[in-house]
C-alpha cells in the first residue's frame, strides 16, 4: 500500500475548498485554493486554515520552521509560501520570516519586485551576513530573505556548517519561519531541507501530478515531518485519488459521506 498522509487537525479556506471537505474536520487537507496572483495583494483571507495550523504547532510542539515544497517544479509551491507568510504574519502578528531556499531556480525577488540583491547563497558562501539580507515587504511583520545569486552547487552550500548557523540565528529572531523548498523528486539538496525544517507543507499542482508522483514526494519528505498537504487549483470536486490519501487512516468517514 502506498504511503498515506498524516492526520492534520485543521480544514480551511471556505469558498476555495471543496464543499464536502469543509465539513470534513481533522483530515490531512489543510486546504484547496485556486491559483494565487504572485504579489502581495488580495491575499487577504487565502491559506488562514493553514496559517492557524502552523501557529498551533508552534504553540503545541515548537515547530517554528515550516519547509513548503512539492513533488515536482510548478505546482506553485513558491506561490503557496509567500501567500501562507503573508497569512502568518496578518494573524499572528509577531514577526515572520519567508526564505527562499530554491538556490538553482531562484524566482522570488522576480516575483515581488524585490531588490534583486545578496540573500542565502551568499549567506552560506560567506559573501554575506545574514542580517544584511533581509528585505521588508509591504506586509506588516514580514520580512523576506531571497535566494541571492543563483547556483549550481546549491547541496553542498546547504552542508556547510554555515547553514546550520544560518538556522540557528535565524531561529532566535522569529517565533515563525517558512522556507521555499526545492521540489522534492527533482533535487537531492530538497533532502538536506528536510532535515531542517521542523514540518513540511506539501502541494499537490491541480492536474499536474499522478498518484504514484505524490506518493513517492510524500515518502521522500517522511511521515514524521509531513504537516499536510495543500491543493493548488481550482477544483470543483477533489480527485477520488486525493481523497483516498487524504483520509485514509484518519479515522473520519469519506468526504463522500458527509453531511
Amino acid at each position: 500500500m502506498g504511503r498515506r498522509f498524516p492526520p492534520a487537525r485543521i480544514v480551511g479556506e471556505g469558498k476555495s475548498l471543496p464543499q464536502a471537505y469543509q465539513r470534513a474536520q481533522g483530515r490531512s487537507l489543510l486546504s484547496s485554493v485556486v491559483k494565487a496572483n504572485p504579489q502581495f495583494r488580495h491575499l487577504d483571507g487565502l491559506l488562514t486554515g493553514v496559517a492557524d495550523a502552523c501557529m498551533n504547532e508552534v504553540r503545541e510542539h515548537d515547530a517554528h520552521i515550516v519547509g513548503v515544497c512539492s513533488s515536482i517544479k510548478g505546482e506553485g509551491k513558491t506561490t503557496i509560501a509567500m501567500c501562507l507568510a503573508t497569512a502568518i504574519a496578518r494573524r499572528a502578528a509577531a514577526p515572520v520570516l519567508l526564505v527562499e531556499c530554491d538556490l538553482e531556480t531562484p524566482t522570488l525577488a522576480q516575483d515581488l519586485k524585490l531588490l534583486d540583491a545578496q540573500g542565502v547563497s551568499e549567506c552560506l558562501s560567506g559573501g554575506a551576513w545574514w542580517t544584511g539580507t533581509i528585505q521588508k515587504s509591504p506586509v506588516e511583520h514580514l520580512s523576506i530573505i531571497t535566494a541571492g545569486q543563483a547556483t549550481c552547487d546549491a547541496l553542498s552550500l546547504l552542508n556547510r556548517p554555515e547553514m546550520d548557523r544560518f538556522v540557528s540565528e535565524i531561529r532566535e529572531q522569529f517565533k515563525y519561519m517558512v522556507f521555499d523548498m526545492p521540489p522534492i523528486l527533482e533535487r537531492e539538496d530538497a533532502a538536506r531541507l528536510v532535515e531542517v525544517v521542523d514540518k513540511v507543507i506539501f502541494v499537490i499542482g491541480a492536474g499536474m501530478v499522478s498518484q504514484e508522483v505524490v506518493e513517492s514526494g510524500v515518502t521522500a519528505v517522511g511521515r514524521d515531518k509531513m504537516m499536510g498537504v495543500v491543493l493548488n487549483g481550482a477544483w470543483s470536486h477533489a480527485p477520488d485519488w486525493i481523497t483516498r490519501l487524504v483520509t485514509a487512516d484518519s479515522g473520519a468517514s469519506s468526504p463522500s459521506d458527509a453531511t
